[in-house]
C-alpha cells in the first residue's frame, strides 16, 4: 500500500507544470556614478542582470551626495522586458 501511495505521489509531482511565469520580467539594472571633477575612473557603470515575478521595476532614480566642492551623483536605471 505504502508503496501504490508513493507512486501516487511521484507520478502527480512529475505531472506538475512550472509555475506560470506570464507575470515575470527579465531586468537589467545600470549605474552610473560620477563625480563633478576629474577623478580618474569615473564615470563608473555598474550593471547586473536579474529577474523578478513581481511586477515591473522599470524605472530612474537619482542619489547625490556632497563633501566640501565634489559632489558625486549616481544614476539607477532600471528596464524590464516582460518574458
Amino acid at each position: 500500500m505504502k508503496i501504490l501511495i508513493l507512486l501516487l505521489a511521484l507520478t502527480s509531482l512529475m505531472s506538475c507544470k512550472k509555475d506560470d511565469e506570464s507575470g515575470c520580467y527579465d531586468c537589467t539594472m545600470e549605474i552610473i556614478t560620477s563625480v563633478n571633477v576629474s577623478t580618474p575612473g569615473y564615470p563608473q557603470l555598474t550593471t547586473a542582470t536579474y529577474e523578478t515575478c513581481s511586477g515591473n521595476e522599470s524605472g530612474q532614480t537619482t542619489a547625490t551626495a556632497t563633501q566640501g566642492s565634489i559632489t558625486a551623483t549616481s544614476v539607477t536605471t532600471i528596464t524590464c522586458n516582460k518574458k
